[in-house]
């Protein structure tokens, strides 16, 4: 007797659809310490250049340091759902699929996009799939509108950080 399938564990197609729950914490640390230093020093003397004996004319010294010192904290969380439609399948069944969302509140615009490699079985019953089960799996998350023009450098600043070379 053969076993039955549901619909969702069936074998897919391109444009079939399913569901990607996204939870991604993210969290990491780096830190970084730079020192370092050197001096240079040159003398000499000419005499009885074109007849005349100055003593000591070349006298120079180059001393160069620097010390810089960084640290960087940064903790990320995400939780959302996307419809993600699948666009490729591939000879062994796995799937490429790719789904977007775009939410606006207050003007502010935001976007979500998701895109990567689904195993079927990892496919649950109710049509849906965690994003941490997708390979090669790309999450973009970002926004337009007020708040995130606020987030970024100005022009000027922009100009500045560009050509000022300190």
């Amino acid at each position: 007797m053969a076993a039955t399938c549901s619909l969702w564990t069936s074998r897919r197609a391109v444009n079939d659809v399913l569901t990607v729950r996204i939870a991604d914490v993210t969290s990491a640390t780096g830190q970084a310490n730079t020192n370092t230093s050197r001096a240079s020093s040159i003398a000499g003397s000419l005499y009885n250049v074109f007849g005349y004996k100055p003593g000591n004319v070349v006298d120079a010294q180059l001393k160069f340091g620097f010390d810089g010192k960084g640290t960087t904290t940064r903790k990320n969380a995400l939780s959302a759902t996307v419809t993600a439609v699948v666009r490729e399948v591939f000879p062994n069944g796995n799937l490429f699929v790719e789904g977007s969302k775009e939410v606006i509140i207050n003007n502010e615009r935001q976007y979500l996009t998701v895109t990567g490699v689904v195993r079927p079985e990892d496919i649950a019953p109710d049509n849906s799939i965690s994003s941490d089960l997708l390979a090669d799996a790309r999450l973009v998350y970002s926004g337009r509108g007020v708040l995130a023009d606020k987030q970024r450098l100005g022009l000027l600043g922009r100009v500045v950080d560009l050509i000022w070379p300190f």
